[in-house]
């Protein structure tokens, strides 16, 4: 398999750049980089995933922990609701 990062270095380099600006953006760059690399996108978008599972983005510290999130995951799925923090902030 394929690493996260070497497919978005891959997709740098067929020239998929500055493509968090919308008007920058080439889906279909992306998609001929996922099949260069035989990569499926459903694999990275339609699957459910373990939660021991490593994500791409748990490198990047966004002050939220892992733990919290994982809470949120499974309240989610009892559609258990989180108050606003804003107005509850623990």
């Amino acid at each position: 398999m394929i690493a996260a990062w070497e497919s978005d270095f891959t997709a740098w380099q067929m020239g998929a750049k500055f493509d968090a600006w919308q008007d920058q953006y080439q889906y279909n760059t992306w998609l001929a980089c996922l099949r260069s690399l035989r990569n499926r996108p459903q694999f990275y978008i339609a699957r459910t995933r373990p939660l021991d599972e490593v994500f791409p983005w748990d490198h990047i510290s966004t002050g939220v922990t892992r733990k919290y999130l994982e809470s949120e995951y499974k309240k989610s799925l009892t559609g258990e609701f989180t108050n606003d923090c804003r107005e509850d902030c623990k």
